[in-house]
């Protein structure tokens, strides 16, 4: 089903200078990352390597047997809040859901000095609407660490007193995809914000006049489909080099604990990663939802991974995952001429397709630097459930939301209704509802920079 919503362009404030000293300090891993392999079917997806947990999947026996029970003891359980009350500030600081390690060393990062352990509590904390605004509060204070940002996300259902969002389940497909839409529509603001060219400038200067000119649209588009595919792998053969995947590489001694070989299997070992804080303000000026702590396992400096939904602020740090580097190709291609559209799993991963000769979409995956592999994920183990692609086309006012679950599978349409929560009904109408909200915003930016 093909539903209808809008636009582009965003400000460039990157200095020569900055760009130098953070490409100057990635070029050795970059170099080493290259030199061992070229293509994705020769290494490890660096996606799975990271989520290696979050890729298993449900079986229908697994789905149809537990899940009634499994539903009913999460409904049951509390979380876990450790808390801290700075003795001279009187300030309160918490950790939710994290180990007293982590917390500990945040407080230790975010106070400057270690803390007295005893003064450490611990409590079960429920999730109702009162405690779920409670901590929200205290992220905003900057007062918080969690491990995941879910509790703190305001859902459509959340705001709803009564009708049908107020049926929804929390953190469902309604509310997620409304959530991806948002996003989306920020990609849309990112373009119209953006001073005329200025990526498209960037592309010149780093990929190169020669390579920029043929991916530019009006040249590519003359191109025999071969050798389109033949610019596209160049292309993010060369997208992959220059933005690696972020893992947890520290800042000062440039260690990583998920990208070195460990030598002892310790249950007890937590890696680096502490948690999720609320981003700085220098952060939030690239548009950063949260930011990810780290402290490294060898020289125990403090790592912060801003996660950036501004493109300018992907170019000025040279860091990201599939988020980041998904929007800067959609943004990248958009700025060339191309028809593009941003492409969401539910099962934790984030691409881009571009539209070639008017009527094929290829499937763009720039952290793997694969192109026209959309099974790619079904090897790895996935069983998709919802892919959905987000499309502001050129000639048109407004977006397109599309269902392109069964593009990336090879399972027909009853299996994959079967994995899914909602009726083939309530998904549709889940994507209309969507489209209109989004189309009502983008109908007032396109307004408002007419």
């Amino acid at each position: 089903m093909t539903l209808m919503c809008g636009p582009q362009n965003e400000r460039r404030r990157t200095s020569l200078w900055s760009w130098t000293k953070r490409r100057t300090t990635l070029l050795s891993s970059i170099a080493e990352e290259a030199s061992k392999t070229t293509t994705v079917e020769e290494q490890e997806s660096v996606h799975l390597r990271l989520n290696s947990e979050a890729m298993t999947v449900k079986t229908d026996d697994d789905k149809n047997g537990g899940e009634e029970e499994e539903d009913k003891m999460k409904k049951q359980r509390k979380s876990t809040l450790l808390s801290y009350t700075n003795p001279e500030t009187k300030k309160t600081y918490s950790g939710l859901n994290v180990s007293r390690r982590r917390f500990e060393a945040w407080l230790h990062y975010t106070l400057g000095q270690p803390v007295a352990k005893e003064l450490v509590s611990e409590e079960g904390v429920g999730t109702s609407p009162h405690n779920r605004e409670l901590l929200r509060e205290k992220w905003k204070a900057r007062e918080l660490l969690v491990d995941r940002t879910e509790l703190l996300t305001v859902y459509n259902s959340d705001k709803a007193v009564n009708g049908e969002d107020a049926k929804m389940k929390r953190g469902g497909f309604g509310d997620l995809l409304h959530l991806y839409a948002d996003r989306f529509y920020g990609i849309l603001v990112d373009e119209q914000e953006e001073t005329k060219d200025s990526l498209k400038d960037w592309l010149f200067r780093e990929y190169g006049n020669n390579e920029t000119n043929q991916l530019s649209a009006s040249s590519f588009q003359q191109q025999s489909q071969a050798e389109q595919i033949r610019i596209l792998h160049h292309f993010l053969d060369w997208f992959r080099s220059q933005f690696p995947y972020y893992y947890d590489r520290c800042n000062a001694c440039g260690s990583s604990y998920k990208e070195e070989p460990q030598k002892e299997e310790d249950e007890n070992d937590e890696g680096s990663f502490l948690g999720y804080v609320l981003p700085s303000e220098d952060e939030l000026s690239g548009k950063s939802g949260r930011t990810e702590l780290y402290q490294c396992h060898k020289c125990q400096a403090f790592t912060r991974f801003p996660r950036f939904n501004k493109a300018q602020a992907v170019l000025d740090n040279y860091r990201g995952r599939c988020g980041e580097y998904s929007m800067l190709l959609y943004r990248m291609l958009s700025s060339l001429g191309h028809e593009a559209r941003w492409i969401v799993d539910w099962a934790d991963h984030v691409w881009a397709e571009i539209l070639l000769d008017g009527d094929k979409w290829i499937h763009l995956d720039p952290c793997e630097a694969a192109v026209d592999k959309p099974l790619l994920y079904e090897e790895w183990g996935k069983q998709q459930t919802y892919v959905i692609g987000f499309y502001a086309p050129n000639k048109l006012q407004y977006p397109v939301i599309e269902d392109l679950t069964n593009k990336y599978t090879s399972d027909d349409k009853e299996v994959i209704d079967k994995r899914r929560d909602e009726s083939p009904q309530e998904f549709e109408a889940a994507l209309i509802k969507t489209a209109e909200q989004i189309r009502v915003k983008v109908t007032n930016l396109t307004n408002s920079y007419a």
